[in-house]
């Protein structure tokens, strides 16, 4: 996870597979436009970007307060879980 201010940024990457010679892990924009998909499904609209299409953007207001992140992440929670991603 990244950010300046309020925009973050998620980068979904393939961890099983190797990294390549400066550590980084493979992008998985195909698993980042699901994740997308279903986080609008939830109600929540975010962004893709970087390599591959594989950085989910938050732009958040400034003023988010404590419980409008909890819905967000709560959100986000379902979205991966929908996407059939694993909890670690």
């Amino acid at each position: 996870m990244r950010g300046l201010g309020l925009m973050l940024g998620i980068e979904i990457v393939k961890p099983h597979e190797a990294p390549d010679h400066m550590g980084s892990y493979p992008a998985d924009g195909e698993l980042s436009a699901l994740l997308q998909k279903k986080c609008f499904e939830g109600g929540l609209i975010l962004e893709r970007g970087g390599r591959h299409g594989s950085v989910l953007r938050l732009l958040p207001s400034l003023l988010i307060s404590n419980e409008e992140l909890g819905v967000f992440l709560d959100k986000f929670e379902n979205a991966l879980l929908s996407a059939g991603v694993k909890p670690v």
